[in-house]
Order: C-alpha cells, then structure tokens, then sequence
C-alpha cells in the first residue's frame, strides 16, 4: 500500500523532480500525493489529512477510529481532524475544539485522539445510528471501556451533544 506524502518534501529532499511529481503521482489534498496505484482507505484520509495540516493537527472522529483499528470505517467519507484553520479544502471536516494532552496518542507516527477521547467526539457529534456503528467497531479494536468514556464526559461537562 503506497503512503501519502507531502510532495514539496519530496522534490526539496531531490527523491523527485517537480515534473515526475505532477506527472507519476496523484494529489490528494492540496501539496500531498500518493503514488501510483495506492488505493485511499480511511487509514490513508487521515495520514493525508494530518500531513495536510503540516502534522500539526490531530486526527479525530471516525478517521481516528480507523487508525486504531475500528473495522468497516467508510473511505469515502471526510478525513476528520482538529485544527484551527477552518478553510479545508472539500474531502477534510476540520473541528476546532480543545485537547488535553492526557487525550492525544501518536499511532502510526500520526497524532490521534484517544479512543475515550474519539468515542466521546462521535457520540456528540454523529447521529445515534452512525455513532453505535462506529463506537462498536472502535470497542472492538481497543477494549474501550464506557466508564473511561463517561469520566471524560464528565471532565467536558457542557459541550455540545453530551
């Protein structure tokens, strides 16, 4: 499976040149490509869309359950990410809500909400159907417990959707 990569990267690291980078690969999102061939899956989305954001964003909702190894997570759907540039180009829902550093983890070099902390986000903001849906396949790929969910729920006492 081909990774996405920032192609500016790319061509100032002389691994490409800019014609074989226009030519040979496909552009994703705005500066990030994949090569050739490279089929795009929700883990791929939200590679791309945190190199996107120049890795400065974190992975949240359904893209985040992919990257901890929710099954059956929808590749058509939007890459979903917190960031506080809230001008995404189409295929990128951008959330701009706070963090706390107890609620981030880095898988697979990426930056990533917690699963307590990616269950919570879908709770709130998906509909009741969806939600189960991919709460029940991110229970499964973490062993996520409801009482860990609830006393982060507890700590955003007042958010929209709790």
């Amino acid at each position: 499976m081909g990774e996405p990569f920032i192609g500016s990267e790319a061509v100032r690291a002389g691994r490409l040149t800019p014609y074989a980078l226009r030519s040979r690969y496909r552009a994703v999102l705005p500066g990030i490509y994949l090569p050739p061939g490279a089929e795009i899956t929700a883990i791929t989305r939200a590679k791309a869309v945190w190199l996107w954001t120049g890795r400065a964003g974190v992975v949240a909702g359904q893209s985040a359950a992919a990257l901890h190894g929710a099954k059956w997570v929808d590749a058509r759907r939007p890459a979903e990410i917190l960031w506080s540039n809230r001008h995404a180009p189409r295929g990128i829902v951008v959330w701009s809500d706070s963090v706390a550093d107890d609620e981030l983890n880095v898988v697979r070099g990426v930056r990533v909400t917690t699963p307590e902390r990616t269950a919570l986000d879908i709770a709130c903001r998906y509909p009741l159907d969806r939600a189960v849906a991919v709460l029940d396949a991110l229970a499964r790929a973490t062993k996520l417990k409801i009482a860990d969910v609830e006393l982060l729920a507890e700590r955003h006492k007042g958010r929209r959707g709790i």
